[in-house]
């Protein structure tokens, strides 16, 4: 495994062990903290074959985003950019399969992609596809107390906002998002739901009422950089302690010392990462789309971070974002359903009903009355 990190241009030390680093399948084959010669630490990826060219892509975006030219200094410091493999030029060097998981029907990918970003080995016990980024130790906010954190929901908001920013300087414009229109997937799933439970396909026929509107408010919003899976466990947050009192909100992107998991990066309306990330934390618990995290991140979403420069989303398109987080919820029944989770799949349609019944209050709340 050593010599792997060599191809990168890091002199390996140790395996750090004491770092255990979980993953999904769905994200990669395994995770290993490896400490280098000069301790630092690093996390090293290996990859299904499938995963190679979606992650040689988010290879090129983090390296622009690492840029304090294209993101600012604040933001820049907070992406775990994917290190170059040192012996990949970037015109002929190795290739990766065709297509993936999330390929486009299209003529593109069918075309082994040149990798610069990920290295293919062909040395046993160690062949295959292989990544390696800075390792960002830090915390996991506390569940449930989290919600109670405005000036979490602050640091999100202003995360999202620099993103937003950060995508009008990307110097090939935005990335397209490796996932299918939102109409297009709920649509595809409402079908697969009624042909497995038919049940739950009639419960959710109020929500498909609802999401009718749904094309006019996509078509409506700007489209960004969305980071694609933004919440709040999707970030790596400093040590400190507990309560509203800390850190200030002058200077919110302070709470954070790294940005994971970009697997679904891509060029999205405005309000699509901050639907998911509100889902999420309403999820955790209903009351908590009202108070602390909601309000802090509400607020900054409308009035901007002065001290970054970053302007807000304007309220008549945040009004928007009730019906923006009921939709987002579908990937989640489409989680539920593809585990066989019963018990899962009832909270989450649980949890659509009450942002159905609440969503006109929850618009009142968020856009600021």
């Amino acid at each position: 495994m050593f010599d792997l990190l060599c191809r990168f241009g890091v002199t390996p030390r140790r395996i750090a062990a004491e770092f255990p680093l979980p993953g999904s399948p769905e994200r990669c084959l395994t995770r290993t903290a490896v400490q280098g010669d000069d301790g630092r630490l690093w996390m090293l990826e290996r990859l299904a074959p499938a995963q190679a060219p979606r992650r040689e892509a988010m290879g090129e975006l983090l390296s622009r985003l690492a840029d304090p030219a294209v993101s600012g200094p604040d933001l820049a410091a907070l992406v775990p950019a994917y290190l170059p493999v040192d012996d990949g030029p970037m015109d002929d060097g190795p290739t990766a399969p065709a297509g993936g998981a999330d390929s486009a029907d299209s003529e593109d990918s069918a075309r082994p992609c040149i990798l610069r970003y990920v290295l293919a080995s062909d040395m046993p016990p160690h062949a295959g596809y292989w990544q390696l980024s800075p390792f960002v130790p830090g915390a996991e906010p506390p569940r449930p107390d989290y919600l109670d954190h405005g000036w979490r929901g602050q640091a999100v908001a202003a995360l999202l906002l620099a993103l937003h920013r950060a995508g009008d300087h990307l110097p090939a414009g935005l990335p397209p998002a490796p996932v299918p229109p939102l109409p297009v997937f709920i649509a595809g799933l409402h079908e697969t739901v009624a042909r497995r439970m038919p049940e739950a396909a009639r419960r959710l026929h109020p929500t498909r009422d609802a999401l009718e509107a749904l094309p006019d408010v996509l078509a409506a919003q700007p489209v960004v950089l969305a980071h694609g899976d933004a919440h709040p466990l999707n970030l790596i947050w400093t040590l400190c302690g507990e309560g509203d009192e800390i850190p200030p909100s002058t200077n919110p992107l302070a709470a954070l010392r790294g940005v994971i998991d970009w697997e679904f990066a891509g060029a999205q309306p405005i309000l699509y990462d901050a639907a998911n990330c509100m889902g999420c934390v309403g999820f955790e618990h209903p009351s908590g789309l009202g108070r602390g995290f909601a309000a802090g991140f509400t607020a900054t979403l409308r009035e901007g971070v002065a001290s970054y420069g970053l302007a807000g989303i304007p309220a008549d398109t945040l009004r928007h974002l009730p019906l923006m987080v009921l939709a987002s919820r579908f990937g989640w029944l489409s989680e539920w359903l593809r585990r066989g989770d019963r018990d899962m799949l009832e909270m989450e349609l649980d949890y659509c009903d009450i942002l159905l019944h609440h969503r006109s209050r929850l618009a009142d709340i968020w856009a600021g009355g």
